[in-house]
C-alpha cells in the first residue's frame, strides 16, 4: 500500500475551538500555486531582463569604472617624480573623465 503524499493544512477556527483542516490540500494547491507563480514570471522576464541590465550598467559606470581609473591614476603618480602628487592625480582623473 503507497502512503499517500497529501498533507492538509491546519487551522484554528475562533467560533468553535476546533483545530479543523482547511479546504486547500498541500500537495495540489502548492502545485497550482507554483505553476501560476511560474507563469508570472514568465510573462515578466524581459523586464527582469532589462532592469538586471541597467542595474549592472550602473554599477560598472558609477562605482567599478571610476575605481578603476582611480587605481590607474594612483599608480601613475607613484611612479611620476616631477610635479606635486596632488596635481599629477587630478591631472590623471581628468584625462579619464572623473574630474572635469
Amino acid at each position: 500500500m503507497v502512503a499517500s503524499s497529501k498533507s492538509y493544512l491546519w487551522s484554528w477556527t475562533p467560533f468553535n475551538g476546533k483545530i479543523i483542516a482547511s479546504a486547500e490540500i498541500c500537495g495540489m494547491d502548492a502545485d497550482l500555486h507554483r505553476n501560476k507563480n511560474m507563469e508570472k514570471i514568465k510573462e515578466y522576464k524581459g523586464i527582469i531582463i532589462l532592469i538586471l541590465v541597467v542595474l549592472g550598467g550602473a554599477f560598472y559606470w558609477y562605482e567599478w569604472r571610476p575605481t578603476q581609473i582611480r587605481k590607474i591614476c594612483f599608480n601613475a603618480v607613484l611612479s611620476a617624480s616631477a610635479g606635486t602628487t596632488e596635481q599629477l592625480y587630478n591631472n590623471c582623473l581628468g584625462i579619464h573623465g572623473l574630474k572635469k
